[in-house]
């Protein structure tokens, strides 16, 4: 069974999101809650989340950097290609993005 995501409290926000932007991170994906929405949609940073949350958390743990991870339930490694909107988020590992890029041109 996956783990249960808690998202009564926020781990992002408008701080993160200037941060982010000096290191030329072009967005973030979730697997909880963010805060400070106006702020952030003034910064035109793309925030996938799975909710917002008006409290923030406190910081147990170091984060981790250009690492595995498993967000969703689903496994993410460096390199892999992430495609994001408004309707979900899609994880396509390296090593099948050719395999998918020539069945997409099969469907033109």
């Amino acid at each position: 069974m996956p783990k249960k995501t808690i998202c009564n409290t926020a781990v992002w926000g408008d701080k993160r999101t200037r941060e982010a932007l000096n290191l030329q991170v072009q967005g973030v994906i979730i697997d909880g809650a963010f805060r400070d929405i106006d702020e952030n949609e003034a910064l035109n940073f793309p925030i996938y989340a799975r909710a917002s949350a008006s409290c923030r958390s406190q910081q147990k743990q170091l984060g981790d950097y250009n690492g595995t991870i498993s967000c969703g339930g689903v496994i993410v490694c460096p390199g892999d290609i992430i495609v994001a909107d408004r309707n979900g988020v899609c994880v396509i590992p390296l090593e099948e993005a050719e395999t998918v890029l020539e069945k997409l041109r099969q469907l033109d």
